[in-house]
C-alpha cells in the first residue's frame, strides 16, 4: 500500500496509460534476475538504489491509481468503457453527437463519420454508450 505524501512533492505521478506501466514492470522484473541495475532519480539525489527497490515502488503507485481510477468510474465522474465493454452494433457518444461503432481497437474505437471516412476516439473520450439490442 502507499504510504501518504508528505507533501505536494512526494505525490506520485498520475499515468494514463495503467496497462503500459504494468508492462513496463514485467518487463524490468524480467530483468532483475539476469543482472543488478541500478537506477537514480532527482528524489534520491544521486545515490543510486536496487532496480527491486525501484519496481516495488512502481508497482505501489500503480496500485494508487488503479484504486483512483475504479473510484472515479464507481462514482460516475469518469467512464470505464474499454474493448470489453462495447461491441459491435453500438453507438457512441462522443463530444455531444453519436456515432455508429465500427471497430474496436486496443486502445479507442473507430467511428463512422458523415463523410467518407472513419475517426479513432479514444476510450477516455467515451461520454455514453447505446447497446444494440
Amino acid at each position: 500500500m502507499l504510504a501518504a505524501p508528505h507533501s505536494a512533492n512526494d505525490r506520485p505521478v498520475p499515468d494514463t496509460d495503467l496497462e503500459a506501466r504494468c508492462q513496463l514492470a514485467s518487463r524490468l522484473e524480467s530483468g532483475v534476475g539476469r543482472c543488478q541495475l541500478a537506477v537514480c532519480s532527482r528524489a534520491d539525489r544521486g545515490h543510486p538504489r536496487p532496480l527491486s527497490t525501484y519496481i516495488d515502488e512502481k508497482r505501489d503507485q500503480l496500485a494508487y491509481w488503479e484504486g483512483v481510477r475504479a473510484a472515479q468510474v464507481e462514482s460516475g465522474t469518469a467512464t470505464g468503457y474499454s474493448r470489453e465493454t462495447v461491441k459491435k452494433g453500438d453507438r457512441v457518444k462522443v463530444r455531444g453527437h453519436w456515432y455508429d461503432f465500427v471497430r474496436v481497437n486496443a486502445k479507442s474505437v473507430s467511428v463512422q463519420t458523415p463523410y467518407s471516412w472513419t475517426d479513432t476516439v479514444p476510450y477516455a473520450e467515451l461520454q455514453d454508450l447505446n447497446r444494440h439490442e
